[in-house]
């Protein structure tokens, strides 16, 4: 079963990257025993910054690693990021657009100030995890920061300050 979600997980990355949704995409070799299961993806998507994705099919997990930097854990910043995926869950989004959070959850890592997002995918329903975690990502970048939070884009993802 680990396999074939494994599997699933990078055919539904690549047919992102050969959209050329996702540059310089790549799956990453992982080595040992704290590895097995791990398949980890690195692109540029969004951002200059190459974003690292790693899949645990032990866990059932698909990681944004450090998505986003310098979100020190108590900042209206990182409060209103958790605010706007509620609101992502809410029945009057249009079905496309919304996280159906019995399918999929969302938790957060802070680490020395960088933020992960952690997705809890069904045992059953990688293909929705991914793409919904994808669209969430989208919609966090285009739709949460670029409109409210510009000077932060412009701070630690180059973004034109226009």
């Amino acid at each position: 079963m680990k396999t074939a979600s494994r599997s699933l997980v990078s055919r539904v990355f690549e047919g992102y990257a050969r959209r050329g949704i996702f540059r310089s995409w790549s799956r990453v070799a992982t080595a040992g025993a704290a590895a097995e299961g791990v398949t980890e993806f690195r692109f540029l998507w969004l951002t200059p910054v190459a974003l690292r994705v790693t899949f645990d099919a032990n866990r059932d997990t698909l990681t944004f690693q450090d998505l986003l930097p310098a979100m020190p854990r108590d900042s209206e910043l990182a409060r209103e990021l958790k605010e706007f995926i509620k609101s992502c869950t809410a029945e009057d989004r249009p079905e496309h657009r919304r996280l159906n959070p019995d399918r999929l959850g969302v938790a957060f890592r802070n680490r020395r100030g960088n933020l992960s997002l952690i997705f809890r995918v069904q045992p059953d329903d990688h293909e929705y995890g991914v793409r919904k975690a994808v669209n969430l990502v989208n919609e966090i970048f285009l739709s949460f920061l670029a409109v409210y939070h510009a000077p932060y884009m412009v701070k630690h993802f180059q973004a034109s300050e226009e």
